[in-house]
């Protein structure tokens, strides 16, 4: 482990002392460098991913979901919370009952679950896996939303604890687009800009990117969050925007922590056999999330919670 962390070090200051370096080439080795780095901990690491340090008057539970092909790449995300500065009180991976047992497990998920990681097997509702079981199973947690193919910073989670002291009744995030809107019209998501702050700030207007880590404390979504009804409806492949409507309902603010901006310092774990699968394409590129959002907005008549 020392000896790959030492060639990692050096690497890494080689690279940054190459001038003339291609950036996707930096890109690509840097990606390389962080997956070796979390197959390494996976392999040789029996340290427990998780504590029971209290932050919070409940317990801080990571939780995420994986499908299809990630299941055998999910384990490099979980294992960049597993070595956060503050480790979380539990992390929980929802996977479909349908398309997942215990014996279809890889090696990689069996190990971290000797070392803190729970597997729940539940019905599938598509990306909104990621939160609304957990929801319904720990009503009283503050629950953190990542996603199957990040690389988290290790302070991440401690920005978040941070954060929610300063602002405990609000959606805390790492990264939010700012919403608009001119009467019953709203701005094209492509519009939306990433939001870049010097402090932190809250608003209705945020629009919190679930990708980023995301931290929901008790109670900050209104209770149709878990309607499965209503969300394949009107949200079925918009997580995201689901929950954003589920705060506007609630009266749940969104605060997005300083410093951050679009180009966020985090490598993806996705690579050309994975990433195919995602909702980029037909969300943002193909337009659907303009759809969802005026279907939301138009069903619960959300307009007047967001100032022109």
């Amino acid at each position: 482990m020392c000896s790959l962390l030492s060639s990692l070090r050096l690497l890494r200051k080689a690279l940054a002392n190459t001038v003339h370096i291609d950036e996707h080439i930096h890109e690509a080795v840097v990606f390389q460098l962080r997956r070796e780095l979390m197959t390494e901990r996976m392999l040789r690491s029996e340290e427990s991913g998780v504590t029971d340090k209290a932050y919070f008057d409940g317990p801080l539970i990571v939780t995420l979901t994986t499908h299809g092909r990630r299941i055998n790449t999910v384990y490099q995300s979980i294992e960049s919370v597993f070595g956060q500065s503050c480790k979380p009180n539990r992390v929980v991976l929802y996977l479909s009952e349908d398309d997942f047992r215990d014996e279809d497990l890889p090696v990689s998920l069996q190990r971290q679950c000797a070392r803190g990681l729970e597997i729940r097997y539940v019905r599938d509702v598509g990306p909104h896996t990621k939160l609304v079981p957990a929801l319904q199973e720990f009503p009283e947690a503050y629950l953190l939303t990542v996603d199957d193919d990040i690389f988290y910073p290790f302070d991440m989670i401690e920005k978040l604890i941070r954060l929610h002291r300063d602002h405990p009744k609000d959606v805390c995030c790492t990264i939010s687009r700012r919403m608009g809107r001119s009467g019953r019209t709203l701005t094209p998501f492509k519009e939306m800009r990433f939001v870049s702050l010097k402090r932190a700030e809250s608003s209705m207007h945020f629009l919190a990117e679930g990708f980023s880590g995301v931290l929901y404390p008790p109670h900050s979504l209104h209770p149709d969050v878990t309607r499965d009804d209503l969300f394949r409806q009107l949200a079925p492949t918009a997580d995201d925007l689901w929950f954003k409507a589920m705060e506007l309902r609630q009266g749940t603010a969104v605060c997005q922590m300083p410093g951050a901006d679009w180009k966020f310092p985090w490598t993806t774990a996705r690579d050309a056999t994975v990433q195919d699968d995602g909702l980029f394409v037909d969300n943002i590129a193909g337009g659907k999330n303009d759809a969802q959002l005026k279907a939301l907005f138009d069903y619960y008549d959300l307009y007047d919670k967001l100032e022109e």
